[in-house]
Protein backbone atom coordinates (compact mmCIF):
# COMPACT_ATOMS: atom_id res chain seq x y z
CA UNK A 1 0.00 0.00 0.00
CA UNK A 2 1.05 3.75 -0.81
CA UNK A 3 2.00 6.07 2.82
CA UNK A 4 0.59 9.50 2.52
CA UNK A 5 2.51 12.41 3.24
CA UNK A 6 0.88 15.38 5.32
CA UNK A 7 1.90 18.02 3.62
CA UNK A 8 0.89 16.48 0.19
CA UNK A 9 -2.66 15.76 1.17
CA UNK A 10 -3.00 19.28 3.24
CA UNK A 11 -2.03 20.58 -0.32
CA UNK A 12 -4.75 18.18 -1.84
CA UNK A 13 -7.43 19.33 0.72
CA UNK A 14 -6.62 23.05 0.26
CA UNK A 15 -6.63 22.82 -3.34
CA UNK A 16 -10.46 21.63 -3.17
CA UNK A 17 -11.38 24.46 -0.85
CA UNK A 18 -10.35 27.26 -2.89
CA UNK A 19 -12.00 25.16 -5.92
CA UNK A 20 -15.43 24.26 -4.28
CA UNK A 21 -15.45 27.19 -1.42
CA UNK A 22 -14.35 30.01 -3.90
CA UNK A 23 -15.70 28.65 -6.81
CA UNK A 24 -11.90 29.23 -8.08
CA UNK A 25 -10.76 27.55 -11.59
CA UNK A 26 -9.13 23.68 -10.83
CA UNK A 27 -6.10 24.74 -13.52
CA UNK A 28 -5.29 28.31 -11.93
CA UNK A 29 -5.78 27.08 -8.33
CA UNK A 30 -3.17 23.62 -9.00
CA UNK A 31 -0.56 26.17 -10.48
CA UNK A 32 -0.95 28.48 -7.78
CA UNK A 33 -0.71 25.17 -5.14
CA UNK A 34 2.26 23.95 -6.72
CA UNK A 35 4.36 27.67 -7.35
CA UNK A 36 3.90 27.56 -3.53
CA UNK A 37 6.47 25.23 -2.44
CA UNK A 38 9.90 24.94 -4.97
CA UNK A 39 11.21 21.71 -3.03
CA UNK A 40 8.13 19.92 -3.93
CA UNK A 41 9.81 17.05 -6.59
CA UNK A 42 8.05 16.06 -10.12
CA UNK A 43 6.18 12.84 -8.04
CA UNK A 44 4.77 15.09 -4.95
CA UNK A 45 4.11 18.01 -8.07
CA UNK A 46 1.86 14.87 -9.93
CA UNK A 47 0.39 13.88 -7.11
CA UNK A 48 -1.00 17.04 -5.76
CA UNK A 49 -2.44 17.51 -9.13
CA UNK A 50 -3.32 14.19 -9.97
CA UNK A 51 -5.42 13.67 -6.99
CA UNK A 52 -6.87 17.35 -7.02
CA UNK A 53 -8.24 17.01 -10.59
CA UNK A 54 -9.40 12.90 -10.24
CA UNK A 55 -11.56 14.52 -6.76
CA UNK A 56 -12.91 17.18 -8.95
CA UNK A 57 -14.01 14.96 -11.31
CA UNK A 58 -15.48 12.04 -9.31
CA UNK A 59 -16.46 15.03 -6.42
CA UNK A 60 -20.32 13.14 -6.15
CA UNK A 61 -19.42 9.55 -5.87
CA UNK A 62 -17.29 10.96 -2.90
CA UNK A 63 -20.16 12.60 -1.67
CA UNK A 64 -21.89 9.46 -1.85
CA UNK A 65 -19.31 7.11 -0.56
CA UNK A 66 -18.26 9.75 2.26
CA UNK A 67 -21.79 9.73 3.92
CA UNK A 68 -23.73 11.97 6.08
CA UNK A 69 -20.57 14.02 6.76
CA UNK A 70 -20.32 15.25 3.13
CA UNK A 71 -23.86 16.48 2.30
CA UNK A 72 -22.81 19.98 3.18
CA UNK A 73 -19.09 20.47 2.43
CA UNK A 74 -17.52 23.53 3.94
CA UNK A 75 -15.68 23.00 6.74
CA UNK A 76 -12.00 21.91 6.63
CA UNK A 77 -12.63 18.27 8.21
CA UNK A 78 -15.10 17.93 5.44
CA UNK A 79 -12.60 18.24 2.66
CA UNK A 80 -9.93 16.09 4.66
CA UNK A 81 -13.10 13.19 4.61
CA UNK A 82 -13.70 13.28 1.19
CA UNK A 83 -9.85 13.24 0.77
CA UNK A 84 -9.41 10.55 2.93
CA UNK A 85 -12.43 8.39 1.20
CA UNK A 86 -10.59 9.07 -2.08
CA UNK A 87 -7.78 8.05 -0.46
CA UNK A 88 -9.38 4.88 0.79
CA UNK A 89 -10.77 3.96 -2.80
CA UNK A 90 -7.30 4.47 -4.23
CA UNK A 91 -5.99 2.24 -1.63
CA UNK A 92 -4.02 4.19 0.39
CA UNK A 93 -3.20 3.61 3.75
CA UNK A 94 -5.01 6.46 5.56
CA UNK A 95 -2.27 7.05 8.85
CA UNK A 96 -3.54 8.07 12.48
CA UNK A 97 -4.28 11.57 11.84
CA UNK A 98 -6.59 13.72 13.56
CA UNK A 99 -7.95 14.31 10.21
CA UNK A 100 -8.81 10.80 9.32
CA UNK A 101 -10.41 9.42 12.97
CA UNK A 102 -13.78 9.16 11.66
CA UNK A 103 -13.49 7.42 8.29
CA UNK A 104 -14.11 3.38 8.33
CA UNK A 105 -12.31 1.94 5.53
CA UNK A 106 -14.74 -0.95 5.88
CA UNK A 107 -17.79 1.45 5.57
CA UNK A 108 -16.43 3.55 3.17
CA UNK A 109 -15.94 0.17 0.45
CA UNK A 110 -19.54 -0.42 1.33
CA UNK A 111 -20.95 2.97 0.16
CA UNK A 112 -18.81 2.53 -2.79
CA UNK A 113 -20.56 -1.03 -3.54
CA UNK A 114 -23.79 0.71 -2.85
CA UNK A 115 -22.89 3.30 -5.26
CA UNK A 116 -22.27 0.95 -7.98
CA UNK A 117 -26.08 0.16 -8.36
CA UNK A 118 -26.70 4.07 -9.03
CA UNK A 119 -25.52 4.96 -12.26
CA UNK A 120 -26.11 9.05 -11.62
CA UNK A 121 -23.76 8.10 -8.74
CA UNK A 122 -21.10 5.91 -10.47
CA UNK A 123 -20.76 7.46 -13.07
CA UNK A 124 -20.06 10.90 -10.82
CA UNK A 125 -22.87 12.94 -13.12
CA UNK A 126 -25.29 15.66 -12.22
CA UNK A 127 -29.42 14.25 -12.20
CA UNK A 128 -30.10 16.69 -15.40
CA UNK A 129 -27.13 14.74 -17.50
CA UNK A 130 -28.35 11.42 -16.52
CA UNK A 131 -31.55 12.25 -17.34
CA UNK A 132 -31.08 13.60 -21.07
CA UNK A 133 -29.28 10.13 -21.51
CA UNK A 134 -32.13 7.78 -20.15
CA UNK A 135 -34.10 10.26 -22.32
CA UNK A 136 -32.50 10.44 -25.73
CA UNK A 137 -30.82 7.17 -25.63
CA UNK A 138 -33.12 4.98 -23.63
CA UNK A 139 -32.17 1.62 -23.02
CA UNK A 140 -28.57 1.88 -24.59
CA UNK A 141 -27.63 3.98 -21.76
CA UNK A 142 -28.84 1.22 -19.08
CA UNK A 143 -26.73 -1.22 -20.64
CA UNK A 144 -23.58 0.61 -22.20
CA UNK A 145 -22.85 4.17 -20.37
CA UNK A 146 -19.07 4.40 -19.55
CA UNK A 147 -17.73 8.17 -19.34
CA UNK A 148 -14.66 8.58 -21.28
CA UNK A 149 -12.23 9.52 -19.24
CA UNK A 150 -9.70 12.15 -20.92
CA UNK A 151 -6.03 11.66 -20.49
CA UNK A 152 -3.83 14.39 -20.17
CA UNK A 153 -1.29 15.96 -18.67
CA UNK A 154 -1.82 18.89 -15.63
CA UNK A 155 -3.16 22.54 -17.00
CA UNK A 156 -3.65 20.95 -20.34
CA UNK A 157 -6.12 22.54 -21.71
CA UNK A 158 -8.64 19.95 -23.47
CA UNK A 159 -8.72 19.60 -27.18
CA UNK A 160 -11.25 18.34 -28.93
CA UNK A 161 -8.67 17.57 -32.43
CA UNK A 162 -7.11 15.55 -29.96
CA UNK A 163 -8.97 13.61 -27.87
CA UNK A 164 -11.89 13.09 -30.50
CA UNK A 165 -15.92 13.02 -30.07
CA UNK A 166 -16.90 12.42 -26.22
Amino acid sequence: MNKLHRPLVEAVVNALMQIFNENRQADRVIENVLKSNKKWGARDRAFIAENTYDSVRWWRLLKFVGGPGCVRIESVQSFYLIAGVWFVLKKYDLPAWAEFKEIDKNNVLEKYEEAQKIRKIRESIPDWLDEIGEKELGEKIRKDIKIKEIERKPGEEFDPKKHGNL
